[in-house]
């Protein structure tokens, strides 16, 4: 078998390829193939329960000799005794049969192979719902590796959701196909897959019928775009109305009054368009009419509105489920971008160059919090002129979200109070902000920007909570790498670099700079420390050192513990004299605040490309001389060499 890692490319490259489809007969065809080639895990067979959940059809194999008309029963409630797919995808967890082993279920023969062994059966169930079985086998008895059990397991989370959606759009395509037959008068709504198509049609044909009425569109939902003059349906300023008591009662309600002599009558309708699933909307007719309206029309502006709603809710879910799988192929491919490297600023680098392509907004900005300093600083943004800006911890959106550890999303910035306060940071109007979290504890807030109101939906919301997950595992890996790469180059008491470090930079400055001085440091008396009050007061007093000799030195200075109770400072590109003051400057603070007090002796050597060239060992060799010339001289001193 292959091993794990070139596994998993191939498996990343079988999803790659039936995410692409919607096809459901090449996607199994695909998986089936994958798995008896690919694996170990013997010939494989695919089943799909039939429209009224009865039996599977095993309509994809791997073998050549299968015949289409071969079933198996579901016995979904273990009526008689049961086999084992049907036990399998009851109990929706993945089943081993032997037929040599005793079983209280029974391992069905499939037409064309003489007899079955073993059955390896995983059941394809996604979000509650069943689907049918993958089914492994083999005419002889077999056995599996834990290895191999959860390489199907892989690969069943791996390719399930795929199935599922594509099952779902083989669903929404044949119910379109039947409301077509059935309703040959409203077909044009099932010829597109737009929402907006079917409502348009669904108007053009009232405008069509009812020339002189008036018709409005409410619809209860605003996750979608349109160009379509539709209201918002708000039930709580309807109170009374005709539209809330037909969206309540969830049928068509007709209100006709005379008006004045001449016979004349207003009339309202307000017809529910609804579908399977519950109600999206209200039908709204109104006007002058000089004749009551018969049951035929009524009966066709109901027909229509109901249509209509199976065919808008037939066309959400084939977009919702698209949507879906776009963004499950757009998070794999960003997951394996960000598992690529190690480093958190590339991480977040990529984060905001991947979601400004993802959203097609204008701005995307990545911030990293400090807590000590109480600022949220940008780390990462599509525009240059961002980075390292900062701000107050609690100010803003970016505050808000730190403190909730909840993602927001923002319409319209200039009617948000809370938007408001980021303006002068992006000037935007539309805000999606989500935090990356890592054992519960804000890493990075992610934020997405758009100058136009009402710029995002909420499956924006969703998606960028989807990256934000797997952007804090990215980070985390990060994280341990960084901790990993910390405790092989710091010392763990000092807090100081360890001393090979120490040779690597003089080493590389010797090769890139003209001249560097090294300071080694040794506290006067260290013995008498660790006699006199322990050595745990001897260790702090250690930690007391470092600390004020990294208060006292540059950013690109390199301090390390050189052994025992030794330090070294390395400072590239500074003259003998200036490591002097340096030193001077420790010693000094040594002495003043350390407790109990201590004092240091310093020796400090130096080099440039003017002398004869030093070696790291020399160099080291004539500090370490200057050092013990400062002892002999009375400690507490900085000496040269």
């Amino acid at each position: 078998m292959a091993n794990t890692k070139g596994m998993n490319d191939e498996i990343a490259i079988v999803l790659q390829a039936v995410s692409k489809s919607n096809d459901l007969d090449y996607v199994m065809r695909t998986i089936v193939s994958y798995i008896s080639k690919k694996t170990d895990l013997g010939e494989c067979t695919a089943a799909i329960l039939d429209d009224n959940s009865h039996v599977f059809i095993p309509k994809w194999s791997s073998l050549q000799e299968m015949r289409p008309e071969w079933v198996i029963r579901y016995h979904k409630n273990h009526e008689d005794v049961p086999n084992a797919p049907s036990v399998a995808l009851s109990n929706k967890k993945m089943l081993l049969a032997q037929r040599a082993e005793p079983n209280e279920f029974t391992i069905p023969q499939m037409k064309g192979i003489v007899d079955i062994e073993t059955m390896l059966i995983a059941p394809i169930v996604y979000n509650g719902e069943s689907l049918g079985t993958i089914i492994c086998h083999s005419e002889r008895p077999k056995y599996y590796s834990n290895s191999q059990l959860q390489l199907f397991e892989q690969i069943m989370e791996v390719v399930t959701p795929v199935i599922y959606h594509t099952h779902q759009f083989k669903v929404v395509q044949k119910r379109a196909t039947i409301l077509e037959v059935l309703l040959d008068t409203v077909r044009e709504f099932h010829s597109s897959i737009d929402v907006n198509v079917v409502l348009k049609e669904l108007m053009d044909n009232i405008h069509s019928y009812f020339p002189t009425l008036e018709s409005n569109l409410w619809l209860t939902l605003d996750d979608f775009n349109t160009s379509l003059p539709v209201k918002s349906l708000n039930l709580l300023e309807m109170n009374n109305s005709l539209i809330l008591k037909a969206f309540q009662d969830g049928k068509l309600e007709l209100l006709q009054e005379e008006i004045g002599q001449s016979g004349e009558r207003r009339l309202e309708i307000a017809a529910p368009i609804i579908g399977n699933q519950g109600i999206y909307g209200i039908l709204q007719l109104t006007g002058e009419v000089k004749a009551r309206m018969d049951e035929s029309e009524t009966k066709f502006i109901r027909t229509l509105a109901e249509t209509a709603g199976i065919a808008f809710e037939n066309a959400r879910l084939y977009q919702q489920s698209t949507n879906h799988i776009k963004q499950l192929r757009l998070t794999h491919d960003i997951t394996k971008k960000l598992n690529r490297t190690l480093k958190r600023q590339e991480i977040m680098d990529l984060v905001a160059s991947e979601l400004i392509q993802t959203f097609s907004a204008q701005y995307c900005v990545v911030f990293e919090p400090n807590e000590k300093e109480l600022k949220l600083e940008v780390k990462a943004a599509n525009r240059p002129e961002l980075v390292k800006k900062t701000f107050s911890l609690d100010a803003g959106f970016a505050g808000y979200v730190y403190e909730t550890k909840e993602a927001i999303i923002v319409s319209d910035v200039e009617k948000d109070n809370l938007g408001r306060k980021i303006t002068s940071l992006i000037p935007c109007r539309s805000l999606l902000v989500a935090p990356v979290l890592i054992d519960d504890e804000v890493v990075a807030i992610i934020a997405v920007a758009d100058p136009k109101s009402n710029r995002f939906t909420f499956e924006h919301y969703q998606l960028l909570e989807t990256i934000a997950e797997h952007s804090s595992l990215a980070l985390r890996n990060a994280y341990l790498h960084e901790e990993v790469e910390r405790m092989a180059t710091m010392d763990q008491l000092t807090e100081l670099y360890k001393r090979h470090m120490l040779n690597n930079i003089i080493q590389q400055s010797q090769q890139e700079d003209r001249n560097g001085s090294l300071i080694l440091i040794d506290i006067d008396h260290f013995k008498d420390v660790n006699d006199t009050y322990g050595h745990q007061v001897g260790d702090e007093t250690l930690k007391q050192v470092s600390h004020i000799i990294r208060s006292n030195v540059r950013e690109h200075d390199l301090a390390a513990r050189w052994g025992g109770e030794e330090l070294a400072i390395y400072l590239p590109r500074t003259n003998i004299s200036i490591a002097g003051n340096v030193a001077d400057r420790i010693r000094e603070c040594v002495y003043q605040s350390t407790n109990p007090t201590i004092t240091i002796s310093c020796g400090i050597s130096y080099w440039d490309q003017e002398q004869e060239k030093i070696s790291v060992e020399s160099l080291f060799h004539r500090a370490d001389k200057a050092l013990y010339s400062a002892k002999d001289a009375g400690r507490n001193c900085v000496l040269y060499e």
